[in-house]
């Protein structure tokens, strides 16, 4: 009777939470007709998947108002359907029948009822393509409602670099014995899309017996999603282990924001206080969560990052874990994370991905308006996104406009000598230059919107958070002494002149304004202005 009344909970549980879970024909009994949803296969092969269920829901998912996920399992319209075939590539492969999605554009005045017919009842080849669309739409509007700000991949409004940012603070100083004793865990998931597992079996009585498979389908646009969510199962329960484990320490610069990982995709950062029983807590969700979902670590490709300042435990914490023991830097969302300052020994994938692309044109015989087109579309966007996260070496920077400026004269990396200044190539064209972008202002307006950022604090950014929680506090951007903090955050403030040039306001209440340090007659009248005033 207690196992009959538990699994009636759970199933309570489960319609309370998705809309297309009617709760008036949950099945009680394997043979009872009714009930069009049941984990039969979990349920008799599995005797502790109902207690792991029920832990699940009881304890450790927060979840989201039924009135916010209902628009998920709501009736496909035909405008979903047509702006979904018209996102899909032209050129994309067509089904068994031989038509594209070219076709169904082309066609759509005289097939697009048929269309939207044949999606809500058969959605399959490119109508396949066209329901996952739909359902990936639907879910990135509550995406950012479901997942913690931890995880960054997929989310609409989050910025992988918030990750690689946050991280980069978080390793500083690792090389300092006098620091906190820390630990950060780089876990490497084993074939993450193919291994995830949560088998169900569906049965009503108008469908046969189905059941589902493992994995994620490969190139499917709904495949991410999934992913992200099956992350957050397991965010969730790390958080609800880290609450109830008083043995647990957080890493330093952690415990206000109950920072204990950060995640993208597969690609997860673990942080904790150097110590084995805080480790412990960590690896005994990533086993718990293994056995629920199949997603296995990988301890060969693992690595542990211990701080300086390590010692009587290090050699206990590397034989426990089985992970290798890794050192700075490390490669982070194909990013160099440090404890010192960037190198150009740091900064050399990067070069070597210019060369590459260098190698494979060298030889094409192109015009000098071909090599430029390919310099501003190409060559002179690869340093986005490290250029997005620090101020790149002035060393790397020359480097690259160098290869650059001998490609557009020479065709080659060979030397020889410019027709015009590089300075003169990079003004706009309205002023006389080509329109090739100087990598150090682009570097430097790239770092400014995060400084802009930090000003604006919308609570979307967990690094944006983490400033104003470690860094700024009760100062503001302004005025903080930048004689403290990290490499890449001292770079950060130095850009603060440069902002301040293009900084404008508008009237309002004054509640968030400050006359000693916003820019004014009073800032620009006296520079040091009164660092005790208030921002708020």
């Amino acid at each position: 009777m207690a196992g009959r009344l538990a699994e009636f909970l759970i199933y309570l549980r489960i319609a309370e939470h998705i809309g297309s879970f009617p709760s008036y024909s949950l099945r009680l009994n394997r043979n009872d007709e009714l009930a069009p949803f049941r984990f039969d296969n979990y349920l008799t092969h599995l005797p502790d998947f109902l207690h792991s269920v029920e832990d699940i829901w009881k304890h450790r998912i927060a979840g989201t108002a039924m009135y916010e996920i209902v628009p998920l399992v709501a009736p496909v319209t035909q405008s979903e359907v047509k702006e979904a075939f018209f996102d899909i590539d032209v050129e994309s492969a067509p089904g068994p029948d031989g038509y594209t999605a070219a076709f169904y554009r082309t066609a759509w005045p005289v097939v697009g009822q048929a269309v939207f017919q044949a999606v809500d009842q058969s959605p399959c080849n490119v109508l396949y393509k066209a329901i996952t669309k739909i359902l990936v739409k639907r879910m990135q509007r509550i995406l950012p409602l479901l997942i913690d700000y931890s995880q960054n991949a997929f989310v609409p409004g989050r910025s992988i670099i918030d990750n690689v940012l946050l991280a980069q603070e978080l390793l500083a100083g690792y090389n300092q014995r006098r620091l906190p004793q820390r630990c950060t865990l780089k876990v490497d998931i084993q074939k993450a899309y193919d291994s995830p597992s949560f088998q169900s079996r569906l049965m009503d009585r108008s469908m046969a017996f189905s059941k589902a498979g493992a994995g994620l389908r490969q190139g499917d646009p709904l495949s991410p999603y999934l992913f992200v969510l099956v992350m957050e199962i397991w965010n969730s329960l790390l958080r609800f282990r880290v609450r109830n484990a008083a043995e647990f320490q957080y890493h330093w610069k952690c415990k206000e924001l109950g920072l204990t990982n950060l995640c993208f995709a597969d690609d997860v950062l673990l942080f904790c206080k150097a110590q084995l029983s805080s480790i412990k807590v960590l690896t005994d969700t990533l086993t718990e969560f293994a056995t629920l979902s199949g997603l296995k670590v990988n301890q060969a490709k693992s690595q542990i990052i211990l701080s300086s300042s390590v010692q009587q435990e290090r050699q206990q914490i590397l034989e426990y874990l089985g992970f290798q023991e890794g050192s700075l830097p490390i490669r982070y969302l194909g990013i160099p994370l440090t404890s010192s300052r960037l190198t150009i020994a740091d900064c050399r994938p990067l070069i070597d991905k210019v060369d590459a692309r260098l190698a494979a044109w060298i030889n094409q015989n192109l015009s000098y308006a071909g090599r430029l087109q390919l310099i501003k579309s190409v060559l002179s966007t690869l340093h986005t996104y490290w250029a997005s996260a620090f101020i790149l070496p002035k060393g790397v920077l020359k480097s690259l406009e160098k290869k650059m400026r001998q490609f557009l004269w020479h065709g080659s990396s060979g030397s020889g000598i410019a027709k015009v200044a590089w300075e003169q190539i990079c003004k706009p064209r309205e002023e006389g230059g080509l329109g090739i972008r100087s990598l150090v202002s682009a570097n430097q307006a790239l770092m400014l919107k995060q400084l802009w950022r930090i000003i604006q604090h919308d609570g979307n950014s967990i690094w944006v958070d983490w400033v104003h929680r470690y860094r700024l506090r009760q100062s503001t951007i302004w005025t903080f002494n930048s004689a403290t903090g990290s490499w890449g955050w001292k770079k950060l403030l130095k850009l603060r002149p440069l902002l301040r040039r293009g900084v404008t306001y508008k009237i309002g209440d004054g509640s968030s304004f400050n006359l000693w340090h916003e820019r004014g007659p009073l800032c620009l009248t006296f520079p040091q202005g009164r660092e005790s005033q208030a921002y708020h």
